[in-house]
């Protein structure tokens, strides 16, 4: 694996039974996070990208495949084993108020995971000093219990907690999706500052592609615990070739509400998890592009230039009728 990659995700499977079914919430998810890089992970509720997430951080176990940190696979590491890596490798949840214990004063659940990892009282004090002042906040909200404070206080915490051991790797799964507009923004800036002003890897997940398109470097779609496409933000954004991927670009708000519209309106819902289709997992919500391989045949990674990488049987198809 090169030294670059911090992250390496190789052929990940989540199954989850119920009622003696198997939930294929992920499906060979394949994915290397560069050092340094904010990756977003994108797709409709269901998807499998908070369950990425945790299989990433550990937080539950994988059905098959393995995870890579550094260069170690920590697939089969055990509480014991991953303590060494919890302090490289912090969350940030989405909701705040169930980010703290409601019992405990702020500075209580801070402090105590600088008491967990050894640093002493005046490091915890020096570097909850300086956290507080880079997530402009009064000192005052540290002797508080979480009910006093809101929502966008709670999370800007969270966020100097997850940052007080200066760790790597950095997973945060909706982060500002429970807050309203004007706090995300208050949010958004203090991660636009970690990634000027660290050299920080962090995985982004979200639905709120505008969001994604500010803040992270690289985009990853998924649909039904598969990858459908990956790139830097730039090339998707600019130049989605993924059926599943254009439609969901085009549910993003318009910036000019006069102009016309250019939805795309897939047919039918998103497949049961228990009951994926054959082959590859789009194509019954696929009117334009689906072939008769398309529900037998899994779609290989297609390279569409630079670092842009399309999973679909019919790639060149689309992209000739793009350039067309």
């Amino acid at each position: 694996m090169s030294e670059d990659v911090l992250i390496r995700i190789e052929n990940v499977r989540k199954y989850f039974s119920k009622d003696s079914k198997q939930v294929k919430a992920l499906d060979g998810i394949n994915l290397e996070i560069p050092r340094g890089s904010f990756v977003g992970i994108v797709g409709e509720s269901g998807c499998g990208k908070s369950t990425l997430g945790r299989c990433v951080m550990r937080l539950i176990d994988v059905t098959g495949g393995n995870i890579y940190y550094n260069g170690t696979d920590i697939t089969g590491f055990g509480a014991k084993q991953m303590r060494e890596y919890r302090a490289k490798m912090q969350m940030v949840f989405q909701n705040p108020f169930s980010s703290f214990d409601p019992k405990r004063t702020i500075w209580d659940s801070i402090t105590e995971v600088g008491r967990f990892y050894k640093m002493s009282e005046q490091e915890i004090n020096q570097r909850i000093q300086e956290m507080i002042t880079w997530i402009n906040l009064d000192e005052n909200v540290l002797r508080r219990h979480p009910n006093e404070l809101s929502g966008g206080q709670l999370q800007r915490l969270a966020i100097a907690r997850a940052m007080l051991l200066n760790p790597e790797f950095i997973m945060a799964d909706e982060p500002v999706s429970a807050l309203d507009v004007s706090v995300q923004a208050q949010i958004l800036n203090i991660f636009m500052d970690i990634r000027k002003d660290s050299n920080l890897t962090m995985m982004f997940i979200s639905h709120d592609l505008t969001v994604v398109r500010h803040v992270c470097d690289s985009v990853v779609v998924m649909y039904l615990g598969t990858v459908v496409e990956k790139g830097t933000a730039e090339e998707i954004f600019s130049d989605p070739i993924h059926p599943y991927t254009r439609a969901l670009l085009s549910s993003r708000p318009k910036d000019d509400p006069d102009k016309e519209s250019d939805r795309i309106i897939l047919s039918g819902e998103i497949p049961n998890a228990m009951n994926v289709p054959s082959g590859c997992r789009f194509w019954p919500r696929c009117s334009r592009y689906k072939q008769g391989l398309c529900d037998s045949h899994l779609p290989e990674e297609k390279c569409v230039g630079g670092t842009h990488y399309v999973y679909c049987l019919r790639t060149e198809e689309m992209i000739h009728a793009r350039n067309s």
